[in-house]
């Protein structure tokens, strides 16, 4: 069992024993609902207990007239059927046979709210409906002996909704205010729930916190703040949690200390002692591949005793470079960039035992060699369409459409977008493809219905004259755009929805990729992208690491799209010492040039850009909070 898959299992377990402590109530007629014979089960249900969910469904089924006794019975099911390790299927049957919005009693709606955060993970509007019985919870005054559980309930709501900062402190102030209270799966639970969230939370913040909430949130504090600084210094990092450790023993010995936490003071990161680059540096990749090589180089310290190989892969064939390298004693390995030739080297038996970060990631199948050491970091434009269907979806955009230029690139991205939405929402977003600039208007009157319209308007002026005043009506149910397209066919398309969108809508959201962008835009031109929302590489967006806009501008040239290649390859450099702490950290990411860079399955690296804004012929970096 992988760390991954045991931290996932670990954490189920947490929430099966948290969602047992709880039981049901109302605020009118607590006493009368606590004397329903099976809403008192015990807090935990103990291997001598031989009931079942299938038992409380049958008497539920059997309560025919008595919604009371029969909503009890289904909210004891659901506790039953989380204990039971029951399907998806299986519970989310039992909640749409509950109506959340009836009073119960405190310990029965304790009990519902924990099974729906708990079924949350398959359905995320159960997270409203868990709010709306915790609302009603806190209407009243509440016996001392449920405050506790209500405040784990806030914790875990606010994490299921990502609030980062929120959870901490909430968490933080349990610890503080009912410590003695807490079980040990409590303590559990909520060290999890912490650690979790912790790391997303900026260190300006976690400085805060540790003013608010003193000595007993400083040592996890300054654990969070050592990860977050020293993450990709694979020398420094096992220094600094040495040191942790000696500072603050009562947490690394601590029976809630987190196991990944754990996991990360035992690693050692990569530390190689010979590198060797492998890039197409003579065809017809050959510029790209000095971008990439001039920012591996720019992020190396020159003063470390770290050897570098540069091999030319289209200089030579796999049996040559294996030579070089073997000869080299060449301890990790950078590349290739081209897909086919990854998948070249990853069929190498003599490099099979040397990790690798790959500039690209390969297309799996059963035939190509699953290796634990090796990683995939490339700049693909499916990363950004990820990132987008996951901001329409935190940001409640219900019904994005999709306008894409008619190329290979387009499709495919549009076919990628298309999935994601389908799988997320169970409903295919609209979308229409543009051939050439002609076409433009066309597609954006026809994906709005402004040709419609303009067809009734038409019509209207045949029967009643041509001096009827008219304007013509788009449709109003999309409340988002996204635009495949490079940055010349943006300019294109923005106007025509600018002035297709009907004086009696509302102004459409417009967002697009980093595809979307140039480097050397005049003024005028970004204008004509007013409004425009992208995702974009923080680098080229906030000028961070302004020392490296110098070097870069000496070693390489203006364009964007060499640029990135540039921190491409600097981000590549400085990954490798991050990679085992990454691969342990699950849920935190890594500060690049490229983005914010994790690591997910098959070894994958994920990319997570910056939002932008094209605003009055200015590009502005749109405001990230830790919520």
């Amino acid at each position: 069992m992988t760390v991954s898959t045991a931290m996932k299992f670990i954490t189920f377990v947490f929430l099966v024993v948290l969602f047992l402590n709880g039981c049901g109530s109302s605020p009118t007629s607590e006493a009368k609902r606590e004397t329903l014979q099976e809403a008192t089960v015990d807090s935990d249900i103990s291997t001598q207990d031989k009931r079942s969910s299938q038992d409380f469904i049958q008497k539920a089924d059997a309560s025919t007239g008595n919604d009371e006794q029969m909503r009890a019975m289904y909210i004891t099911a659901l506790k039953y059927a989380i204990a039971e390790q029951r399907s998806e299927e299986y519970l989310l049957a039992i909640i749409e046979r509950i109506d959340s919005t009836k009073y119960n009693s405190v310990a029965l709606d304790i009990t519902l709210a924990n099974g729906l955060l708990f079924a949350a993970r398959y359905d995320e509007t159960l997270n409203q409906d868990a709010e709306v019985v915790m609302n009603r919870l806190n209407q009243g005054n509440v016996h001392r002996k449920h405050q506790v559980a209500l405040w784990i309930l806030k914790a875990q709501l606010e994490s299921n909704q990502k609030q980062h900062i929120q959870v901490v402190k909430t968490v933080f102030r349990i610890e503080d205010l009912h410590q003695n209270q807490l079980t040990e799966q409590d303590n559990i639970l909520l060290n999890d729930l912490l650690w979790r969230h912790l790391l997303h939370v900026s260190g300006e913040t976690l400085t805060q916190f540790q003013n608010d909430f003193g000595q007993s949130s400083g040592g996890w504090i300054s654990l969070a703040k050592i990860i977050k600084q020293y993450l990709s210094d694979a020398y420094e990092l096992p220094r600094q949690l040495a040191i942790w450790q000696r500072m603050f023993p009562q947490h690394a010995t601590s029976n809630y200390f987190p196991t990944d936490i754990k996991t990360l003071l035992t690693i050692s990161p990569f530390t190689p002692n010979h590198i060797a680059l492998l890039l197409p540096l003579s065809g017809k990749l050959q510029r790209q591949a000095e971008s990439i090589r001039n920012g591996f180089i720019a992020a190396m310290d020159l003063n470390a005793n770290t050897a570098l190989t540069i091999i030319d892969t289209d200089k030579y064939e796999l049996a040559e470079i294996e030579q070089k390298i073997l000869t080299a004693n060449v301890d990790f390995i950078v590349g290739p960039l081209v897909k086919e030739d990854v998948e070249t080297i990853m069929h190498s038996e003599l490099l099979a035992h040397i990790p690798s970060l790959h500039l690209n990631a390969p297309d799996f199948t059963p035939l190509l060699p699953q290796r634990t050491n090796a990683y995939y970091f490339a700049l693909a434009p499916e990363d950004e369409i990820e990132q987008a269907i996951e901001f329409f979806l935190a940001n409640k955009i219900k019904h994005p459409t999709l306008i894409y230029a008619d190329n290979s690139l387009g499709r495919r991205l549009a076919l990628h977008f298309n999935q994601l939405w389908l799988q997320a929402t169970e409903r295919e977003a609209e979308s229409i493809a543009f051939k050439n600039k002609s076409k433009l208007g066309e597609a954006v009157e026809e994906l709005l219905d402004v040709n419609l319209s303009k067809k009734r308007i038409a019509e209207m002026k045949r029967l009643f004259g041509t001096a009827l005043e008219t304007a013509s009506r788009s449709r109003t149910d999309i409340d988002a755009v996204y635009i495949i397209a490079n940055s010349q066919q943006t300019r294109l398309i923005k106007p025509f929805f600018d002035v297709n969108v009907s004086v009696f809508g509302e102004k459409l959201p417009i967002f697009g990729s980093s595809r979307s962008y140039l480097v050397d835009e005049s003024k005028s031109q970004k204008r004509d992208l007013n409004d425009l929302t992208f995702t974009e590489m923080p680098w080229l967006i906030r000028n961070k690491a302004r020392s490296l806009h110098n070097l870069y501008a000496k070693v390489g040239e203006q364009q964007t799209q060499l640029k990135k290649l540039f921190a491409f390859g600097f981000d590549a450099q400085r990954l490798i010492f991050a990679l085992k702490q990454l691969e342990t950290l699950t849920d935190q990411s890594f500060d690049g040039l490229t983005g914010q860079l994790a690591i997910t399955k098959n070894n994958r690296i994920k990319r997570d850009l910056e939002w932008s804004r094209y605003q009055q012929g200015r590009i502005i970096a749109v405001a990230k909070t830790d919520q």
